[in-house]
């Protein structure tokens, strides 16, 4: 991910608190980018594509964080799951004014599927099947 690659415009950004954290949009819109480059048999750089989904999705949702921390008068907030893991949502969750942010150490911040395959090793190991 580079940021200062995210240069294609996919998608307007029309934000509006009303509408879920949904980015089938965004994901179609680049979808879409890639198969009419290669019907065009025409090249397009992977990491300006990957970045700029990437850094529509963030911006978006730290917008919707900060109007909804105004709307309901919270000052703070905590980062859990696999997401947590991503440097460029930290960064900009960490320019927000907040009390307090809670992140997760980097290391409990795996892909689920890993924890849920170590429980099955440790239930497998203990002989407690369920």
């Amino acid at each position: 991910f580079d940021p200062r690659k995210a240069t294609i415009k996919l998608v307007k950004n029309n934000f509006s608190v009303q509408s879920p954290f949904s980015f089938s949009g965004i994901k179609t819109a680049a979808l879409n980018y890639i198969n009419i480059h290669k019907q065009k048999n025409e090249t397009f750089d992977e990491v300006s594509l990957t970045s700029s989904v990437q850094k529509f999705i963030i911006d978006d949702v730290v917008n919707k964080v900060k109007y909804w921390l105004k709307e309901k008068e919270c000052n703070i907030v905590c980062l859990g799951g696999g997401v947590s893991a991503n440097k460029y949502l930290r960064d900009e969750l960490s320019k927000i004014k907040l009390d307090k942010l809670i992140l997760p150490n980097l290391k409990y911040t795996g892909d689920q599927a890993t924890m849920i395959a170590f429980y099955g090793m440790l239930l497998i190991n203990s002989k407690n099947l369920y």
